[in-house]
């Protein structure tokens, strides 16, 4: 056969492959085994596509120390001598294949670590000025999801000879412990957690996405990322990129206006999250620059990092592809519902109804540690949930329904006249609830702590295990906080 016969063989198989993973993708699945259904037939699509695509591809050689020191190197003085103030810290391994900013001279808490420019930042904005442009602004999808045009973005460059952000791009990782480098093996450790649907929806949503823009970006041969380049490995590398590094920042655009554009900024991202702080980045509309502060002193010779917010364990996880050892901020995803048998249903979803929320029989609600205060839309559904029928009734006078925001305030106000019996009942339901969620999980913490002791331990395990602690750590406070609220009431 000839090349031209084999290549055009190639685009009718990819053509076929992609079509197949957006169909795979679109069905629908609702409980956890036939979300593990879909993603098994969704990752068979895509090793298929990976097999196909990879035997086009020549495997490159893992970098070297040498190498990557060069990379470095090189990538700190193109960040100078595009203005970025860099000369208080440099790049160093903080930990096991890891890098981060190491300090090269003592900075107090408030001194400024590093600035970058906004010219060497790669953003929706500077997408749109590039021929990519063409293809973002007539796409539904581009105009509605910023975070695929900052990935097409990132691939475009790679892919251009001369691409400015070239020393950049170059010291970026290979490649990542997100969800989308799960093996079916790790993904299956996350059963029986509140993560293990936001995982599954991760690599379905990137694999519709794919198949998606791989048909747009046959209409653009060419672009530097066409159908040859465009393959998924490059695409959840691209994602994966952006996902962990992502920030919002006031970037002059079109027009010359300053907007809040999704973007990925050089060097400040290669800073390590420490708990226990606040955010310490800011930007310099006069100097278009970012600057970002120290939030403790650090010593010369110390690893500088900053707090990345208040993020949950799984948040995390998803999207940082890494676990820290204590999130005060951790969160549960509780799905939560009432039977269509329950006699009461009606006056309930009135009930909801009247005070704001969705007149829903059931949904996803959040949980906190005792710490910090249940989110409204928590207490207020279970608060009704819990209520008997003449508690129902004084929700749903006409009084009530006209002033919905007294009612809610009513329902959230913990000193208003419920009856203990009420109160009694919510916290029973929760310590109940919190017990059987905490029997569901398959391992207990030391034989995870076992596991990541391992030396075969995969990274992608090691946060997962990580992740399983903390959430059984939540639900064992949440526990203890029921229980006691409930000798508290028994003591009354």
């Amino acid at each position: 056969r000839s090349r031209l016969q084999e290549k055009a063989q190639l685009g009718q198989e990819l053509n076929r492959l992609a079509e197949k993973l957006g169909e795979a993708c679109s069905v629908a699945s609702s409980t956890p085994e036939q979300h593990w259904q879909s993603y098994t037939r969704v990752t068979s699509i895509i090793e298929e596509l990976l097999r196909v695509q990879g035997a086009q591809q020549q495997d490159a050689a893992p970098r070297s120390d040498e190498e990557t020191r060069q990379l470095y190197a090189t990538f700190s003085t193109w960040m100078a001598q595009n203005g970025a103030d860099i000369k208080d810290v440099k790049i160093g391994k903080v930990d096991i294949g890891e890098r981060g900013l190491i300090a090269t001279k003592t900075l107090e808490a408030g001194d400024v670590a590093v600035t970058v420019p906004g010219k060497v930042m790669m953003s929706v904005h500077s997408a749109l000025k590039t021929p990519l442009g063409r293809l973002i602004r007539g796409d539904p999808l581009c105009k509605e999801m910023p975070n695929v045009v900052l990935a097409l973005h990132l691939l475009n460059e790679k892919f251009k000879r001369d691409s400015f952000y070239k020393p950049y791009i170059q010291t970026l990782p290979e490649s990542y412990f997100t969800p989308l480098y799960y093996s079916a093996d790790e993904m299956t450790l996350l059963k029986g957690t509140s993560g293990f649907n936001d995982a599954i929806s991760c690599v379905r949503n990137i694999a519709l996405q794919y198949s998606y823009l791989f048909r747009l970006i046959k209409n653009f041969p060419n672009l530097p990322l066409n159908v040859n380049t465009f393959t998924f490995d490059e695409y959840r590398w691209a994602v994966s990129t952006v996902m962990t590094r992502q920030n919002s920042v006031p970037l002059l655009g079109e027009n010359n206006v300053r907007q809040r554009s999704l973007a990925l900024v050089p060097f400040w991202d290669l800073v390590n999250h420490r708990s226990g702080g606040t955010i310490t980045t800011d930007f310099d509309d006069e100097g278009d620059c970012l600057k970002c502060f120290s939030m403790w002193p650090c010593e010369a010779g110390s690893q500088f990092m900053m707090y990345y917010g208040d993020r949950s364990s799984l948040e995390f996880l998803i999207n940082s592809a890494f676990v820290p050892e204590d999130s005060e901020h951790d969160r549960f995803k509780l799905k939560l519902g009432i039977s269509k048998a329950d006699k009461l249903v009606a006056k309930r979803a009135e009930v909801f109804e009247s005070c704001g929320l969705p007149p829903h029989l059931s949904g996803m609600f959040t949980l906190t540690r005792p710490s910090k205060p249940l989110p409204v839309e928590t207490t207020l559904f279970l608060r009704v949930f819990c209520m008997n029928e003449a508690e129902l009734d004084r929700c749903t006078t006409e009084q009530a329904k006209a002033e919905p925001m007294r009612l809610r305030q009513m329902l959230m106000d913990s000193t208003s006249p419920w009856s203990l019996s009420l109160h009694r009942r919510l916290w029973s339901f929760l310590n109940t609830r919190c017990e059987l969620l905490l029997r569901q999980y398959p391992s207990t913490d030391e034989a995870d702590t076992l596991v990541m002791d391992e030396p075969a331990c995969t990274v992608p395990t090691k946060y997962i295990m990580k992740f399983r602690q903390s959430e059984r750590r939540l639900l064992k406070e949440v526990i203890e906080f029921a229980r006691h609220k409930l000798q508290l009431l028994e003591a009354e």
